[in-house]
């Protein structure tokens, strides 16, 4: 049967294993979130930006767009925001 202090060790051990393996999972999470949210913030906004533009100019030159079409140029411009987004964050880490 162990003792006092051979107990305690025991104990000590087992909580430095354990906030170890809940702590780095916390970190993993939130870094991911992070770049999840930058992510999304990198390619939205310019997207939308460029929608409202694109909108405009064919506006001025008088061929207005239909709602799909810039939904569609909107998407596309996103989906490629969002593959050169990614792979500079992935390389960067």
């Amino acid at each position: 049967m162990p003792t006092r202090i051979e107990n305690a060790s025991i104990i000590s051990v087992d909580a430095a294993h354990s906030s170890a393996a809940y702590g780095q999972p916390e970190l993993v999470r939130q870094r991911v979130s992070d770049r999840l949210v930058g992510l999304v913030v990198m390619t939205i906004i310019p997207a939308a930006f460029w929608i409202v533009v694109i909108g405009l100019a064919a506006s001025t030159l008088g061929a207005p767009l239909s709602g799909s079409a810039l939904l569609q140029i909107g998407s596309a411009i996103a989906l490629f925001l969002l593959l050169v987004g990614a792979a500079i964050t992935s390389r960067t880490s």
